[in-house]
């Protein structure tokens, strides 16, 4: 999905993740501090957290109650432009 946020007037690329619904990019021109800016696997290595513009660490689905969007899809856009990827990420 292509659009123009109404925010900033910057072209926008939806992602999508396996089973996800199409990110609302929107938000994130909106709350630039709801952009996730890190993650780490808690010693489980199961669990994801991800910290916020704010430093703040949420999982998964605290991430998306607090700012209102998944954070994988948007986290893993962000490693593909960098050329990285999830595992190698999680596994620093």
């Amino acid at each position: 999905m292509i659009g123009i946020c109404p925010s900033c007037g910057d072209i926008l690329k939806g992602a999508r993740g396996a089973g996800e619904d199409v990110v609302n990019l929107c938000k994130l021109c909106d709350d630039p501090e709801a952009i996730p800016t890190g993650i780490r696997l808690l010693p489980d290595q199961a669990s994801l957290i991800f910290t916020d513009g704010k430093m703040n660490e949420y999982k998964r689905e605290e991430y998306r109650k607090v700012h209102g969007f998944d954070p994988l899809p948007v986290w893993e856009a962000i490693l593909k432009q960098n050329g990285t990827t999830l595992s190698e990420e999680t596994s620093r």
